[in-house]
């Protein structure tokens, strides 16, 4: 998970159970990557981006965030993985206006 704070990247291994129509969950490891300078300026200026500039960052940003869940997995021994989900970085947030993107 990362977000419009810009602190890093949450990274989460957990284990999810579903019964009676409830979902519960279990956290068994857990971090935070901060991001590498040069990604914070680009996020800092995402909304002024030409289409190209976002579309080569895009690749980029994610290029990274799959290098960190794959140190993440090897670094913990994570074994079991049935998936790795990822809802993407929120660039703009305005509550008031019922906005994120």
């Amino acid at each position: 998970m990362s977000g419009s704070s810009m602190d890093g990247l949450d990274i989460c291994y957990c284990n999810l159970q579903f019964t009676d129509n409830k979902v519960q969950y279990k956290i068994l490891k857990s971090q935070t990557n901060p991001f590498p300078n040069d990604i914070i300026t680009k996020l800092q200026r995402i909304l002024q981006m030409s289409v190209l500039e976002f579309s080569l960052f895009d690749r980029q940003f994610g290029a990274w965030i799959g290098e960190q869940v794959n140190t993440f997995i090897t670094s913990n021994s994570i074994k079991d993985l049935d998936y790795v989900a990822s809802h993407g970085h929120t660039v703009l947030h305005q509550t008031d206006k019922k906005l994120t993107v």
